[in-house]
């Protein structure tokens, strides 16, 4: 949940973007308050209009009304009794609240668009069938990408990690290749909690013993490249990639496979991709195919874990 002060720059983006691609107005459906939000063309807010509808169709009728937590009953009613209704009464009920558990991924990029926060929960529940509930952390839109980035990510990892326990999951997924602050978290919550580096190289070397590691940094991540040991032998980054942004362009995928035929030419008889982004652009199948070697994503297989994990 987040507060106004986080949503309005957030809003304001969206709106931006919805004029961006021709919307001639846009409504904004969230009855909540908010400062002033800027906008080039007409900006319509949900509550005002449901309150006219509501008032022309009752008169004045007994109204009841149904706000998403208990704590907002009291301004609802307020709001709605400047009305000229009948009486106004209101109840709280969270339609987000989760009714059984789920796996809770943790993302370490940072992203108001939902399509970019749950594209790895979306493929884990297709692959593997099990709930899953996203979330990022904050204020990292360009993940983690070298040391600075992976320190800041740690202490946001952890506190994610909680509240996704708080919530109901029953094991907790840290999708990220580096495994941020993954031996915190096994230390703050009670539930399982997998790291996709870690799961990526185990499941690497029950398909190989020659492994290349396929990552967006020089440097191999330690959660890969200790469990990997000797069966590590030749690691590499596509050129003019750097972040997980970079990724997500044409030149981006071409790069991709280019790096990761050099690893097979180094003589890798298995890839690890060392970046969940490698993930969002749905890569793994197309490298192997073209490189005739198995390649681990990591999101998948953190996924793999997660399943044995709660079935235990």
């Amino acid at each position: 949940m987040l507060g106004h002060d986080a949503l309005l720059p957030r809003m304001e983006r969206a709106v931006a973007r919805a004029e961006q691609d021709g919307a001639v107005a846009t409504l904004l459906l969230c009855t909540g308050h908010f400062p002033a939000v800027r906008s080039a063309r007409p900006l319509l807010h949900a509550e005002p209009l449901v309150q006219g509808a509501v008032a022309a169709i009752v008169a004045d009728a007994p109204v009841g009304l149904v706000c998403p937590h208990p704590g907002q009953v009291d301004d609802v009613v307020r709001r709605w009794s400047a009305l000229p209704l009948g009486t106004v009464t209101a109840a709280g009920a969270d339609p987000y609240a989760m009714t059984a558990s789920f796996v809770g991924i943790v993302r370490v990029l940072t992203s108001d668009d939902p399509a970019v926060v749950e594209d790895h929960g979306r493929l884990l529940r297709r692959r593997y069938g099990f709930p899953v509930e996203s979330r990022c952390i904050l204020d990292q839109p360009n993940g983690i990408h070298d040391d600075a980035t992976h320190s800041a990510a740690e202490p946001k990892t952890v506190a994610l990690a909680r509240e996704l326990e708080r919530d109901g999951a029953d094991t907790v997924v840290i999708s990220c290749a580096a495994d941020p602050a993954l031996d915190a978290v096994r230390t703050a919550v009670d539930v399982p909690v997998v790291g996709a580096g870690s799961a990526a190289a185990g499941l690497a070397l029950s398909l190989g013993r020659r492994v290349g590691v396929l990552g967006i940094r020089d440097e191999t991540p330690q959660a890969i490249a200790h469990p990997l040991g000797a069966h590590l032998v030749a690691s590499g980054r596509p050129r003019g990639v750097h972040s997980t942004v970079h990724l997500r362009t044409p030149e981006g995928t071409h790069a991709t496979e280019e790096a990761a035929a050099r690893l097979v030419e180094a003589g890798a008889d298995c890839l690890v991709l060392a970046c969940t982004g490698f993930t969002s652009i749905g890569i793994r199948p197309a490298l192997e195919r073209r490189l005739g070697v198995p390649v681990v994503d990591a999101v998948l297989a953190a996924g793999l874990v997660a399943t044995y994990r709660r079935d235990g």
